[in-house]
């Protein structure tokens, strides 16, 4: 009798290998974007104000901070509605003043 080169793979151990080739290319897609960086935010595209939320991730800041900004007059939401929104317009207003140099 010959030996056989080819070694014995379990019949469940052959489908979830055929069943990862199926889907590591998608999962290898995944995290490929995820790793692509962001031009803009997505939620803040075709909008002239976002939520707090929103502004906040804009900024990279906690929602935490943005509350304690408000509270301090540095940044302003619009109050049109019920639920106050944060203009794009102001989020860049307040971003230019806070990068002035700070005079001794």
């Amino acid at each position: 009798m010959t030996e056989s080169l080819t070694p014995y793979i379990n019949p469940f151990e052959q489908f979830f290998r055929d069943a990862l080739r199926a889907v590591l290319p998608d999962i290898l897609n995944t995290v490929s974007d995820a790793k692509r960086p962001q031009t803009s935010t997505p939620a803040a595209k075709n909008k002239l104000a976002v939520s707090a939320d929103e502004a906040a991730e804009m900024m990279s800041i906690s929602r935490t901070t943005l509350d304690r900004l408000r509270k301090r007059g540095l940044i302003h939401p619009v109050k049109a509605t019920r639920i106050p929104t944060y203009a794009l317009t102001e989020i860049q207003r307040y971003l230019n003043e806070a990068s002035q140099p700070i005079d001794p």
